[in-house]
Formats: structure tokens, C-alpha cells, sequence
């Protein structure tokens, strides 16, 4: 019976663990996916340059890329950027 109960509080504790680092990674999603957002409306609307919001987002995923604790959610940043470069709303800002 103790043998049952420690596997399932393992079991239990590696399961959190892998949550936790999914809910980090779409934390970081989230992050990247608005602020790209926010300049593709800011550029859209004459408040910045298209310039100055391409080199600021690039810039953050360069930030993060070069974070090795962030090396576990990187793909979920690299995910986020591809996305908002994508979008219509953003064509032509993050060539």
C-alpha cells in the first residue's frame, strides 16, 4: 500500500512540474504574440515607425533566445513571433 501511494505522489508531482512548464511557455507565448500585436497596431495607426517595431520585437526574442533559462519555452517564443509576423494586420512590419 505505501508503494502505491509513493508512485502516485510522483506520478502526481512530475505531472505539476510538466503543467507548470506548459503554463510558463504560454506565458511567454502570450508576451511576445501582444507586444508584436500592439506595434503592428501602433505602426498601423502613424504612432511609431515600422522600423523602430520590427527592431524592438526582434530584439526581445534575441533577449529571451539568449536566456538558457529560458531554453524549455524558446519554442514557444519562436511559435508566438512566426505567428504575429503572419498576421495581416502586421504585413509587411517584420520583414
Amino acid at each position: 500500500m505505501k508503494t502505491l501511494i509513493l508512485m502516485g505522489s510522483l506520478l502526481i508531482s512530475t505531472t505539476a512540474v510538466q503543467a507548470e512548464e506548459k503554463d510558463k511557455g504560454f506565458y511567454y507565448y502570450g508576451s511576445i504574440y501582444g507586444a508584436g500585436s500592439t506595434l503592428c497596431a501602433l505602426v498601423n495607426d502613424g504612432k511609431i515607425e515600422k522600423d523602430y517595431a520590427s527592431k524592438f520585437l526582434s530584439d526581445v526574442v534575441k533577449m529571451f533566445s539568449d536566456d538558457q533559462e529560458l531554453d524549455d519555452v524558446f519554442p514557444y517564443i519562436e511559435n508566438a513571433y512566426e505567428g504575429i509576423t503572419k498576421e495581416t494586420q502586421c504585413e509587411g512590419i517584420y520583414d
